[in-house]
């Protein structure tokens, strides 16, 4: 009985020689790109995700700008539009007092605040609180107001006057 030996035919061989040509061209192809030769115009929108990219790599320029917050706007996001607004007091004549009002600005409420008495020793915190419009709560008369709109500090000299540095703080957050 006779063997059957398989022989290779022109298309198998053919088809074998393009396989290994085509192989070889792609990875010399590959080869050929180096380093750094995929840039934006071969990327397509969306293919860089947060997941893609290494921790650290990026720096604030090369984001699109308004991007990165300041550590200030940061701060009003994380608080929800909070602000703090402050203002000096001034020098309290010795015996006398001497006081400030700080308003929130058009489109926020008072929602704290307070005095901060440089020279203690000498001055004494008189008042501290919200107002509504022009009043201070303790001049308010009692019944509805709508929200505090800034808030008032006073500070009264003991024994002598209390130089400049005293300052009333008060705490603004968006209506609504």
């Amino acid at each position: 009985m006779k063997r059957f030996v398989p022989r290779p035919t022109y298309a198998n061989v053919v088809s074998t020689i393009c396989l290994f040509l085509l192989l070889g061209s792609a990875t010399a192809f590959a080869a050929g790109l180096g380093r750094g030769s995929v840039g934006t115009k071969q990327l397509k929108r969306g293919a860089v995700t947060s997941a893609k990219v290494k921790d650290g790599s990026l720096q604030e320029r090369d984001l699109k700008a308004g991007t990165v917050l300041s550590k200030a706007q940061a701060d009003a996001r994380y608080l929800g539009g909070t602000l703090t607004v402050i203002a000096e007091i001034g020098e309290v004549p010795k015996e006398g007092f001497a006081g400030k009002a700080v308003q929130c600005p058009a489109g926020f409420q008072a929602v704290g605040g307070g005095v901060s008495a440089v020279n203690v020793n000498n001055g004494v915190v008189a008042e501290s609180s919200p107002m509504y419009g022009e009043k201070s709560a303790l001049a308010e008369t009692a019944g509805q107001h709508g929200p505090a709109t800034g808030w008032f500090g006073e500070i009264k000299s003991v024994k002598e006057a209390v130089s400049k540095g005293s300052k009333v703080t008060v705490i603004c957050s968006p209506i609504g």
